[in-house]
């Protein structure tokens, strides 16, 4: 039996990220919502809008996302990026999982 109170709360798993020489990012998943959010956008902006809704610690806007990629390495930026989507369910080893190769859902 679903708890429907649980269901419709909100319950994005958080994980960590270590940013060598700089410390320990604390990163959150994507709401199906904000999934779309980056989707749809430019795919300059993407990555930016991908980092802003899902760092959690710092928390940082777009425009500030902008100036560490101005100032920071690839490697902090992607790493970063790659555990928002591993928690989100977005890696492509994750959705080769859910899907057969016909595009049908495995149902997992």
């Amino acid at each position: 039996m679903i708890d429907k109170s649980k269901l419709l709360e909100r319950h994005l798993p958080t994980g960590e990220v270590e940013i060598p020489g700089i410390g320990t990012a604390t990163v959150r998943a994507l709401s199906r919502r904000e999934a779309q959010e980056m989707h749809d956008a430019s795919s300059e902006d993407r990555e930016i809008i991908g980092i802003s809704l899902g760092m959690v610690e710092p928390k940082l806007s777009p425009d500030e996302v902008r100036i560490w990629a101005e100032n920071g390495t690839v490697d902090e930026l992607i790493s970063v990026t790659h555990k928002i989507l591993e928690l989100s369910g977005m890696t492509e080893d994750t959705v080769k999982r859910h899907y057969k190769s016909d595009g049908e859902q495995t149902g997992a």
